[in-house]
This record gives structure tokens, C-alpha cells and sequence, in this order.
């Protein structure tokens, strides 16, 4: 199976002159299940099968690199499949 990927950019700039940003799988789990599904980081932590301190670093990592990409016009790109 290959491994697919998607991202988000700027529209109108070309993906080819944009740094890229790559969020890892546990990253963007952890950001659906804080910011999307809306469960406290004890909840999501137990869902994920790690433990609460853990998720916690997950979380603040793609969350700042997701923020950061609407303000620095990067793309941001993340692995779908293994």
C-alpha cells in the first residue's frame, strides 16, 4: 500500500514555492480529537492508549505548527496512510 498525503496552503501560491510543515499521524489524531471532537486531553488520552502527560506534548506541537502556518504562508502536510 503506498502512502498517501494531504495538505493545506495559501490559495494562488504555487505548492512548489512554499516551505513545508509535516505533521506526524499521532499529531493529527491528537488535533482531531482535542479540537474537532472537542474531548479534554484526559479523555483523548485514553482514546489514543497513552497517557494524559503525553498527549499533552502530542498536542502542543501540531497545534503551534498549525497556527503558525496560517501566519508564516506555509503549507502544512500530514501522512494519511502508514
Amino acid at each position: 500500500m503506498q502512502a498517501e498525503c494531504g495538505f493545506f496552503k495559501p490559495a494562488g501560491v504555487p505548492a512548489c514555492a512554499l516551505e513545508q510543515m509535516t505533521l506526524t499521524l499521532d499529531e493529527v489524531e491528537a488535533l482531531r480529537l482535542a479540537d474537532l471532537d472537542g474531548l479534554y486531553q484526559e479523555q483523548a488520552a485514553r482514546q489514543m492508549k497513552i497517557s494524559r502527560p503525553t498527549f499533552s506534548r502530542i498536542v502542543e506541537t501540531p497545534g503551534g505548527k498549525w497556527r503558525m502556518r496560517w501566519f508564516t504562508a506555509k503549507r502544512c502536510a500530514w501522512k494519511v496512510a502508514p
